[in-house]
C-alpha cells in the first residue's frame, strides 16, 4: 500500500507532502528511480528498497517502511544508503563533488 500511495509518478502531491512532513523540504521535482540495486559483480547482493527519489537539486532520498525499529533494520538501512552513494562515485571526483544522499 505504502509503494501505491507514495510510489505513484503520475500523482507526486502525497510523496511530495511525505518530504514536507518528515524533512521539512518543499520539492518543485521529483523524479522517482528504480528502487533495485544490483551490484558490481556476480557474487553482490542485489537489493529493493521501498522508494528512492530524486529532487531537483539532485540530492537522492531512499524510503523505507519498516514497521520497528532495531539495530539490524538500522545498519540494513544504512547499507542501502551507501550502496546507493556508491553508484554515484566516479574515478577521480573530489568529495566536494559528491551528490547528497538522504535515509528516513
Amino acid at each position: 500500500m505504502f509503494k501505491k500511495v507514495f510510489g505513484d509518478s503520475k500523482d507526486q502531491m502525497p510523496l511530495k507532502k511525505l518530504l514536507e512532513c518528515v524533512l521539512g523540504i518543499k520539492p518543485k521535482e521529483i523524479t522517482i528511480l528504480n528502487p533495485e540495486i544490483i551490484g558490481d559483480t556476480y557474487y553482490n547482493k542485489r537489493t529493493t528498497v521501498d522508494l528512492i527519489v530524486e529532487i531537483e537539486d539532485g540530492t537522492k532520498i531512499i524510503i523505507e517502511m519498516n514497521t520497528n525499529v532495531n539495530k539490524y533494520l538500522i545498519d540494513r538501512n544504512k547499507f542501502y544508503m551507501f550502496k546507493v552513494s556508491s553508484k554515484d562515485i566516479k574515478k577521480g571526483m573530489k568529495y566536494n563533488e559528491l551528490k547528497k544522499h538522504n535515509i528516513k
